[in-house]
């Protein structure tokens, strides 16, 4: 009853194979967001639509302009295009039984696209360690303007 256990080889064999699950582990889940088929460098577009501007919003912004994020402070990219554009909204229509998108006059939103070097992967695209998605919420800051929206378009070039 009072006899106590020696470490054995045994003992020895079992840490390793614990040790070993753990770095398996660790290499599996714990990937670098720019893992496996992951490039970078590429070209891509994205639009960025900034919702109820005035109408002379597109005065101050011009092709080649400088684009920061202006949380983070990151650069993002150049001005490639930028245009207004009549806001719209979804209302539900009882004589259909369906939603439609109307026009909502006297309103307009600024969609500006910017050109960008990103790191692409299976995963996500990347700039300036930002990932840009279809969905995202951006805040756009440059010397002549800022504002904040939403992409709406993410292309490779």
């Amino acid at each position: 009853m009072g006899r106590k256990r020696k470490f054995g080889a045994l003992d020895v064999v079992i840490i390793l194979v614990i040790i070993a699950i753990v770095v398996v582990a660790v290499k599996f889940f714990a990937t670098d967001s720019d893992g496996a088929g992951s490039s970078s460098g590429d070209t891509v577009h994205f639009t960025v639509e900034i919702s109820n501007v005035p109408a002379n919003y597109l005065e101050g912004i011009a092709e080649g302009d400088e684009v920061y994020d202006a949380k983070v402070g990151g650069y993002l990219g150049t001005v490639v295009d930028a245009e207004l554009v009549t806001a719209t909204a979804i209302v539900y229509d009882p004589n259909t039984n369906t939603n439609r998108e109307v026009d909502v006059e006297g309103t307009q939103n600024a969609r500006i696209t910017v050109e960008a070097q990103a790191e692409i992967s299976d995963r996500n695209t990347s700039v300036s360690g930002n990932d840009i998605m279809v969905g995202t919420e951006l805040s756009l800051r440059s010397n002549n303007f800022a504002g904040s929206g939403y992409c709406i378009i993410l292309e490779e070039k």
